[in-house]
């Protein structure tokens, strides 16, 4: 086996290895069934750390490419790739625990957020102040202002009509441009500016989308429970909406298949960490999805949600790289920056690119190009992958103490999601549910937190259409609690946690 590791390059050893060995198996230069080196035999040869290839082997075992046999070895696993990779480069499906999407997601619950989820000390019972558990909000500490108020006050001395006239409507080439070579270095998606669209964050990217395939495309397939807000953009603009069910791996393409959506859907997934549980599709599914896409005329919508805080191994690859012309693929600074930015990105099949520009033509979804000139600076001078690095390292010890408090406070009773990679994770409790109301308990004991079942997402408004609200309640019943941990520091973290095995102990005492 020939592994050529460049230690010059930009991309990390663990990336580089990821790569290689992702790459072999799908163009069947590592057959089905082969067997893998040692450990420590590829460490050896390839002259690098041991630990990096028993992270590797791991994460892509995790993903299904490889299996591991007690006692006699890895294996490359049996996957149906039908040539997939080399087509591409030339022009162990795993039950798990599923959840229901039985819950309509107007139901979701309203209560008062607090801002960016930050502490605030006039909550009335708490002398302590009111923690936000809730996800989705990065630490906003850290945002590199200096380097970001130099590159504004660059683009005002250094100022053209390129900066500060209309500009093009699909955003700043330098930027579009410099994501490009960012994906091919990060996420092995190869693509040209032309391809490129700056948006309004991942929402506007949506209802781009949305309004580009409204003619045609009737129906919104979505993971449920996922990002509400998509079906409520698709919603608007008429689209059925068909949820499918997820499990820890993510979207259960099987059942996706099985419920036989009409030609012409659109498809919205967050593969790489799936919201909010956590998980990232193993390499069977994603090529069942792409399959079956191309055979029913589909298009995927791949949300690459939080995926550049991996904390475990490197970074995945995108469903892009397995079927370009059936993905549109979508990007967000958000969390590596700022959400108040507003800058998003989505890249787009070039057989589109004519219904896309025509609606950034008629709409003029502009995005203030000075924050991209400021953002395109960071990227290239390589501020921003320096950034996303000391976060990394943040937010993985964020992690690693919400878990170890969780650990400590509930023992064996509960089972953690999503440790390895993102935000938040998804805390399931084997013997206790949670329900609608508890909500209230919370807030009495000085805490915002979501329930998974806030996230549902349902076809039509079923709970809605009924008055019983017994049976509202226990639609709405979860034993998995989502937990937001980016913006809190330690002491928080730790704080919060407390409080929630005081708010638990009370609802046991009490049913």
């Amino acid at each position: 086996m020939f592994i050529d590791i460049d230690r010059n390059s930009q991309v990390s050893i663990k990336k580089q290895l990821y790569d290689a060995l992702t790459t072999m198996i799908l163009d069947g230069t590592l057959a089905c069934n082969e067997k893998l080196p040692s450990t420590r035999v590829m460490a050896e040869a390839l002259n690098i750390a041991r630990n990096t290839v028993v992270e590797i082997y791991e994460q892509l075992t995790a993903e299904a490419y490889l299996e591991s046999i007690t006692g006699k070895g890895t294996y490359v696993a049996k996957i149906d790739t039908n040539g997939r990779l080399r087509e591409v480069q030339q022009g162990r499906n795993q039950s798990g625990k599923r959840f229901s999407a039985n819950c309509d997601t107007t139901v979701k619950h309203t209560k008062q957020r607090l801002n960016n989820g930050f502490y605030s000390e006039s909550h009335p019972n708490h002398s302590s102040g009111y923690i936000s558990l809730v996800a989705g909000h990065p630490d906003l500490n850290h945002f590199p202002s200096k380097l970001w108020l130099s590159s504004i006050q660059e683009c005002l001395y250094d100022y053209d009509n390129r900066v500060l006239g209309y500009g093009d409507p699909k955003g700043y080439l330098p930027l579009r441009r410099t994501i490009v070579d960012y994906l091919h270095k990060h996420k092995g998606i190869r693509c040209v500016a032309d391809q490129v669209y700056i948006t309004n964050g991942t929402s506007g990217a949506l209802n781009t989308i949305g309004m580009a395939f409204k003619p045609s495309f009737k129906r919104l397939v979505t993971e449920s429970p996922g990002i509400h807000f998509a079906a409520n953009i698709f919603k608007s603009y008429e689209y059925d909406i068909c949820p499918v069910e997820v499990d820890e791996l993510g979207m259960c393409v099987e059942k996706l298949i099985e419920a036989g959506n009409p030609i012409n859907s659109l498809i919205y997934t967050t593969p790489s960490h799936q919201f909010p549980l956590g998980g990232t599709m193993p390499i069977n599914r994603r090529q069942q999805l792409i399959d079956y896409a191309a055979k029913e005329n589909h298009i995927i919508i791949e949300d690459d949600y939080d995926s550049e805080y991996r904390y475990h191994g490197a970074p995945v690859n995108a469903i892009q790289l397995l079927g370009p012309e059936q993905v549109i693929y979508l990007g967000t600074f958000s969390k590596t920056l700022a959400p108040g930015l507003r800058i998003g990105y989505m890249i787009v099949p070039m057989r589109y690119a004519n219904a896309f520009n025509d609606i950034y033509n008629m709409t003029y979804k502009h995005v203030q190009t000075m924050d991209q000139y400021a953002l395109s600076k960071l990227m290239s001078n390589g501020a921003y992958e320096k950034h996303i690095y000391k976060m990394r390292r943040l937010y993985k010890k964020k992690s690693a103490v919400l878990c170890q408090t969780l650990e400590k406070c509930f023992g064996n009773a509960i089972v953690i999601r999503g440790r390895h990679s993102g935000l938040h994770i998804a805390v399931v409790f084997k013997n206790q549910a949670f329900t609608f109301d508890s909500h209230q308990l919370f807030n009495e004991h000085g805490l915002e937190i979501d329930l998974l079942s806030d996230y549902a997402i349902n076809q039509e408004a079923k709970v809605r259409s009924t008055d019983d609200m017994d049976k509202k309640t226990e639609a709405l019943s979860t034993d998995t609690l989502i937990i937001g941990f980016g913006h809190l520091d330690e002491a928080a973290i730790e704080e919060g946690i407390k409080r929630l095995r005081q708010a638990v102990k009370w609802i046991i005492n009490n049913e």
